[in-house]
């Protein structure tokens, strides 16, 4: 019976060889099988090549399962042939979910109506129809649920031995993580730009505003000793009384500048705040110090909304509006003021207006720098509303002011995020 086999078998020296034995029958003249002819060949090498293939390929195939870059292949038409689970993982499919599938279709042409104007215009597609090599380190790929993403988005064309062109490699990283890392590491330097130049008005404001008491304590000591030579004892007192308030006044001024340095360095309890009750509790904090609270018409609307922040810097925030609000009601008829919730757009702002003395456009942003203050009459150390800006950007929102000017009142608005 004739046969074509491979086989292993056992040489007289004892080691084992590959071999192809192969016999056919030879027939006559009337085509009757008469005898057998056949050959045996020695194919050891040819095996050991071919498991020596087989384990490269092997590997190789472990190597694009195992890669933790996404890798994928297309043939000519631009179809998948084969995709890595890093690959599917990043798209959003199973790896034999992509096979046979127009890629340009599946993961790059979402943001297009028309399949066959990508196909032209596209670049990807036309490095590819040319067998070129294809790179952009921000290609937008879309998902399988509908998301897309930012990727590192190489396509390599594959030739083969006659360098003729017959497919491509296509090599994806997701650049989320990175371009995460870029946007807070630029606001990160924003920040610090933003805390230097900060502390360069601290160091103006501690130099000039902390000078002044200074000097008024340097200078009544020495009216303080000639009155108590000379006798003067009621000079001596009154002098004493500047003294103390020039000491008061620096207490203050410290007290003020300590607060406002632990806004976001210290540790924020962020919870659920309902902003109704906390501007109520500040405005109760507030009458127990102020007589003319009584006499002004405050109204707190029920609709402030319940809102994700630190419930303690928020009542600052309010008790700092509100009592920068009384004291810039000038002498007002109807002294009023109102803390209420308006949206403008997708903002939610919530501001505190009353209708008093006004702040000129000029000013308005100048009066949340620290220890800004337009009226040196009206009380206060001019921190007030340097210590809401922080709260406020503190909750990444931001805050303004809208006055037309003099005499026409002032609203205080701001948003949370």
């Amino acid at each position: 019976m004739p046969f074509d086999i491979e086989c292993r078998l056992q040489t007289k020296a004892g080691e084992y060889r590959w071999f192809h034995a192969m016999a056919t029958n030879v027939r006559d003249e009337d085509g009757q099988p008469v005898r057998m002819a056949g050959s045996i060949r020695d194919i050891t090498v040819r095996k050991e090549t071919e498991d020596a293939l087989f384990g490269l390929n092997r590997r190789n195939s472990l190597i694009l399962l195992s890669a933790g870059e996404g890798i994928y292949g297309l043939d000519l038409q631009g179809r998948n042939t084969f995709t890595n689970p890093a690959a599917a993982s990043m798209l959003g499919y199973e790896p034999d979910d992509l096979v046979g599938g127009l890629m340009h279709e599946i993961i790059h042409n979402r943001q297009h109506d028309d399949t066959s104007d990508f196909r032209k215009d596209c670049p990807l597609f036309v490095a590819f129809q040319n067998g070129e090599i294809y790179h952009n380190e921000e290609e937008r790929l879309w998902r399988k649920d509908g998301t897309n993403f930012l990727a590192d988005y190489t396509s390599s064309p594959i030739r083969d031995e006659q360098n003729e062109f017959f497919g491509a490699v296509v090599l994806i990283k997701d650049m989320t993580l990175r371009h995460t890392a870029e946007a807070e590491r630029q606001h990160f330097i924003a920040e610090l730009e933003h805390k230097n130049t900060e502390l360069e008005q601290f160091t103006y404001t501690v130099s000039h505003d902390l000078k002044s008491p200074l000097v008024t304590i340097r200078g009544f000591l020495g009216y303080v000793r000639k009155a108590i030579r000379t006798g003067k004892r009621d000079q001596a007192e009154a002098d004493l009384q500047r003294i103390d308030s020039a000491a008061t006044k620096m207490q203050g001024l410290l007290s003020n500048l300590l607060e406002l340095s632990r806004v976001g360095y210290t540790r924020e309890v962020i919870d659920d705040v309902n902003l109704h009750e906390v501007a109520h509790e500040a405005l109760e904090l507030i009458s127990s110090h102020r007589s003319r609270v009584s006499n002004v018409d405050v109204h707190i609307s029920s609709f402030l909304p319940i809102v994700r922040g630190d419930r303690v810097r928020l009542l600052e925030l309010f008790q700092n509006l509100l009592e920068n609000a009384f004291k810039f009601l000038g002498s007002q008829a109807v002294p009023t003021i109102e803390i209420d919730i308006r949206q403008d757009g997708n903002d939610r702002v919530i501001f505190v207006r009353d209708n008093g003395m006004g702040i000129d456009p000029a000013y308005q942003e100048k009066v949340f720098d620290v220890f800004e203050r337009l009226d040196h009459g009206v009380q206060g150390t001019g921190v007030g509303l340097a210590l809401a800006k922080r709260i406020v950007l503190l909750h990444h929102g931001r805050i303004w002011i809208e006055s037309v000017g003099q005499g026409t009142g002032t609203t205080v608005c701001w948003t949370l995020n």
